[in-house]
């Protein structure tokens, strides 16, 4: 006997894609592509099936008629109109002869195809009970209350504003999906890391419900175009800024307990170690609706941050020894892109504490710090760690060290503007020492570039890291015929170990890096894989950037322009989880997925183009 299929009402355009049941208000597929370029996008439902959009769930309603205007509902008091009044917009509009209250519709995506973020106003700004990342085997609903209008962001595929014509409040509930909670990474892995998987395959539900009593009311749901960087002397209509413009805004997603843009949805952003990639991006993005920027939630990250997770010390807790410089560079960020001095004035005490804390793990006065971790080899638990994690960074590590030297040079005018003066000088003296030793203390003359660490058994270890060199250019700390020279030999490395096709982007390292040196996540640990060669567009930011201060712009257009059609053309996206070696945010040079735990700091060297291919540099505070 055939399956009786219920018809169904399609719209279709370049930029959104709608199905709508008639036996029941229900909307059944819905795809958008906010660049109108590619089918690819629209044929990816990302509703969660099963559940889909409902009108008015919990009310009987009929089918009345279809005709060119759309579909009509009827109720028991008025009339629901479906439609799509252009290219880029779906519509209900209520009609009811008495007052409406209640849910107007309900909507669930897939986080699996894609985890959104709903950018909008919160009805309050504190914080909620944090209830994601508890138990993994009993991760728990979060709802957070907005008010219209909002964007929704889907990483890779576009923004879809939500509005209405009278106060409306979305309400948004994440829930997980209990048959995929538990240990999913390894018997020893009880991290919350492991809950990640209960809410990729669970759903994002939206509800749309009146703020007061109301009987005509309008809900539509727009398309947006891409955001993107809107800045005189950057022009963007050459199609081969089409994967700048797709995923520029994937770089931003908000964790609702907290209202801070951690890595997804699931993640807060709060003592973050990539807050500064992202507050340096979000100062050339233009604002999501009007009234709605990103500022907003940065503030509240950094509140939360200098509030909740720092201690009396001034030490930052949360991942990574330099997430403390991680947040200063934020702090300025924020402050150049809003003048909010009053929000510095009242963290002072604790800005200064983040300072003199780190600047005090210069422990033998030379300009460098030292991180905890001895660094000799990895075998040891680590007592302190930084982005790069599978590696053993530790003791004079140069990777800390240089994200250090820009926090510090870049709260100086911070603190001379909040009159402390002496602790401005005493930067100064310290990024003094800092240029007059890194040379002395990291380069290695055998690779003719910068080592990694040197750990405290006086042993330097160089695996020739692309980022460590390029952060030293574009710091300032190298001439420019020096630069040159490390940066080509550095290429020369790369095309000799099979790197030179730089379409997937370029590794951390040039040279395999010794077991003693990694951990053993096989075979995530294994050269080419993950933080071992493998690709991560962290890493391009530092080297394309680097490239255009050393003036050799074809090199450094040839990476980029490389990974943007890459970007453009291939998913980026992995959702909130996936298991080892499943995620996307890293790749072989195969291009195959070889990460574990998406970061959206995959997409931080879009910033490289507006740094580097045109020039812009990033506001300073005078």
């Amino acid at each position: 006997m055939p399956l009786k299929v219920s018809p169904v009402r399609r719209f279709q355009s370049a930029f959104m894609a709608i199905a709508l049941k008639q036996a029941a208000p229900h909307v059944a597929f819905l795809g958008i592509e906010s660049g109108g370029r590619s089918r690819r996008f629209l044929d990816r439902n990302l509703l969660k099936p099963g559940y889909g959009g409902e009108i008015m769930p919990g009310q009987e309603l009929t089918f009345l008629t279809d005709n060119e205007q759309g579909l009509i509902f009827g109720f028991p008091t008025g009339e629901c109109h479906c439609n799509c009044p252009n290219e880029r917009t779906f519509s209900l509009t209520y009609h009811a002869s008495t007052d409406m209250s209640g849910t107007l519709f309900r909507i669930a995506f897939a986080p699996d195809v894609t985890p959104p973020s709903l950018w909008a106003e919160p009805l309050k700004w504190e914080q909620v009970p944090d209830r994601l990342r508890a138990d993994p085997f009993q991760p728990q609903p979060c709802t957070r209350e907005f008010t219209s209008p909002g964007v929704i962001s889907f990483p890779e595929y576009g923004l879809l504003r939500c509005a209405s014509n009278r106060a409306v409040t979305i309400r948004e509930t994440l829930f997980p999906d209990p048959s995929n909670a538990g240990m999913n990474l390894g018997f020893t892995n009880l991290g919350d890391t492991n809950n990640r998987l209960a809410f990729q395959h669970g759903r994002f539900e939206f509800s749309f419900e009146l703020a007061e009593p109301a009987h005509d009311v309008e809900l539509t749901f727009t398309v947006l175009p891409e955001i993107f960087p809107q800045l005189p002397g950057c022009d963007f209509s050459d199609k081969k800024w089409d994967g700048l413009k797709r995923n520029w805004m994937n770089n931003f997603t908000l964790h609702p307990p907290t209202l801070s843009l951690g890595d997804n949805p699931i993640l807060n952003g709060l003592g973050h170690l990539a807050i500064h990639w992202k507050s340096d991006l979000s100062v050339f993005t233009p604002a999501l609706l009007p009234g709605i920027s990103l500022q907003g939630f940065f503030r509240n990250a950094l509140e939360l941050t200098f509030t909740q997770h720092t201690d009396e010390n001034g030490k930052m807790t949360g991942y990574g020894w330099e997430n403390g410089a991680c947040n200063l560079i934020a702090l300025h960020a924020y402050l150049t892109g809003t003048h909010d001095w009053d929000f510095a004035r009242q963290h002072l005490p604790t800005i200064c504490r983040i300072v003199e804390y780190n600047l005090a793990l210069d422990q033998d006065d030379d300009g460098i710090l030292e991180a905890a971790y001895h660094g000799n080899h990895f075998r040891d638990e680590k007592t302190s760690l930084n982005w790069w994690d599978a590696v053993t960074f530790g003791h004079k590590d140069a990777y800390g060290n240089l994200v250090y030297h820009q926090a510090f040079r870049r709260i100086i005018p911070i603190l001379k503007r909040l009159q402390q003066p002496g602790l401005a000088t005493q930067l100064e003296v310290f990024l003094a020492k800092f240029r007059a030793n890194f040379h002395r203390i990291f380069y290695n003359p055998e690779t003719g570039v910068y080592a990694g660490w040197v750990s405290r058994d006086g042993r330097m270890h160089d695996y020739m890291f692309t980022f460590i060199t390029a952060m030293a250019v574009n710091e300032g700390l190298v001439d420019q015929d020096s630069a040159r020279k490390m940066l080509l030999r550095l290429w020369d490395q790369l095309v000799e170990n099979g790197y030179g096709d730089f379409k997937y982007g370029v590794p951390g390292n040039a040279l395999p890096i010794h077991p003693d040196d990694r951990s053993d996540w096989a075979p995530m640990a294994d050269w080419g894989q993950y933080q071992n060669g493998g690709f991560c567009g962290q890493t391009a930011y530092h080297f394309i950037l680097a490239l255009y201060r050393a003036e050799l712009r074809e090199q450094a257009d040839q990476i980029l322009f490389k990974i943007l059609d890459t970007f453009d053309t291939l998913p980026t996206q992995s959702g909130l989880s996936t298991r080892f070696t499943e995620s996307c945010d890293w790749r072989t040079k195969d291009g195959l997925p070889c990460g574990y735990n998406f970061l959206a700091d995959n997409y931080v060297f879009l910033l490289a183009a507006i740094q580097g291919h045109f020039e812009i540099s990033l506001p300073e505070i005078d």
